[in-house]
């Protein structure tokens, strides 16, 4: 795919969301593209995606992500209408860390 069938591609998506496809050879990951446009996209940039993969295709990848942040689960939930539990990444979520201790309390 040359550098200008890629521009194409992604050109329904703001520019700033993939500054770096130019570097990228061959057909971008689904599961890539998926992630890039719903941690840093505009709302607008979710409705292309919607339009451009599909709804199902959409929500089965955001389904199995392992790593969306607190605010994208909230508003994916939301969007497709179902439980935050349902979200991998919600089930398989790490604590934090301890704080260590360097002194007797």
């Amino acid at each position: 795919m040359s550098d200008k069938q890629h521009k194409e591609a992604f050109s329904p998506f703001s520019p700033a969301l993939f500054w770096d496809v130019d570097n990228v050879a061959g057909k971008p990951n689904v599961e890539w593209v998926v992630a890039r446009v719903v941690e840093m996209g505009t709302l607008d940039d979710f409705k292309r995606l919607l339009v451009f993969y599909g709804k199902e295709t959409v929500k089965s990848i955001v389904l199995r992500s392992a790593r969306l942040s607190a605010r994208d689960i909230h508003f994916l939930s939301f969007y497709f209408e179902v439980d935050k539990s349902q979200f991998a990444c919600y089930t398989k979520k790490q604590l934090p860390p301890k704080p260590l201790r360097y002194w007797n309390p």
